[in-house]
């Protein structure tokens, strides 16, 4: 019915490339999934005959052929009525920023047109990817246009702390943000402002996400009780368990372990 496979990005863009994706529908059939907030920020290039449909908080549109899909804090339901065919960028948290000249917060929770955003420099490279039918090929093209934004901005002093601030959240997420706002000699409202511009979320934020998606991953491999993968991922009390859950799932961690609707793990969470 469907595939999906993952490629490592080139040696040149490993540190801010987390992969590339390719989702290919074969037939006419309708595809759906939930995507859940997973903290990462993805460009998307519909290469297909079909338009992709999303509905988030109850709205629902259909999705741009080059669409960049922000910082998402709600799950996306996602559509497809038929054939398509997908080629995306999967960036780390801390990198997108690199890439993108506006402040990343303004494309949170929203799935933007991004040739609107970056004009004939996007639509050209639409275009060359359209008009090369080599995967291997578009991802080449991809390639040299990150590797030409990346150029540009590498040495951003700022983007770098991001990184070191984002590493700790994630070895450390029982550190607060006025420890690690002091541990980096910057203000905790400016470390906010720091990740708002360069990655479209708080750093709080940020650290519900992770706390979140390790909770699926405990899920997923049935690990153990729902109580103590509360407790595993630093929860204080079933409560809060279950209303952090509520808001980045839409649905409770009992329901969501014995789902009836089909989701693509590979799409999901990741």
């Amino acid at each position: 019915m469907f595939t999906y496979h993952e490629i490592p990005p080139a040696k040149e863009l490993r540190e801010y490339v987390k992969c590339y994706f390719i989702f290919r529908l074969e037939h006419q059939f309708i595809f759906s999934d939930i995507k859940y907030p997973n903290g990462q920020i993805e460009l998307v290039f519909n290469l297909g005959e079909s338009y992709w449909q999303s509905e988030i908080d109850n709205k629902k549109q259909t999705d741009p052929k080059v669409e960049l899909l922000g910082q998402m804090t709600r799950p996306i339901l996602i559509k497809s009525p038929g054939k398509t065919l997908m080629l995306g960028i999967r960036f780390y948290s801390h990198t997108a920023g690199y890439f993108f000249d506006h402040a990343l917060e303004e494309f949170s929770n929203r799935i933007t047109d991004l040739r609107d955003v970056m004009g004939k420099s996007m639509e050209e490279l639409y275009e060359q990817l359209l008009n090369e039918p080599d995967m291997n090929n578009r991802i080449e093209t991809v390639e040299r246009f990150l590797l030409k934004r990346l150029y540009e901005t590498a040495k951003n002093d700022k983007l770098i702390l991001l990184k070191q601030i984002t590493h700790d959240l994630q070895d450390h997420p029982e550190k607060s943000i006025k420890y690690l706002a002091n541990k980096y000699n910057i203000s905790p409202r400016n470390m906010q402002r720091l990740f708002l511009k360069h990655m479209g979320i708080t750093p709080k934020l940020y650290s519900r996400i992770n706390r979140f998606q390790q909770c699926l991953q405990y899920i997923g491999e049935n690990e153990e009780f729902l109580t103590g993968i509360a407790y595993k991922s630093g929860y204080a009390d079933q409560a809060h368990f279950i209303k952090d859950f509520r808001a980045f799932s839409g649905t409770t961690p009992s329901i969501y372990s014995f789902p009836t609707l089909y989701t693509s793990p590979a799409l999901s969470s990741k």
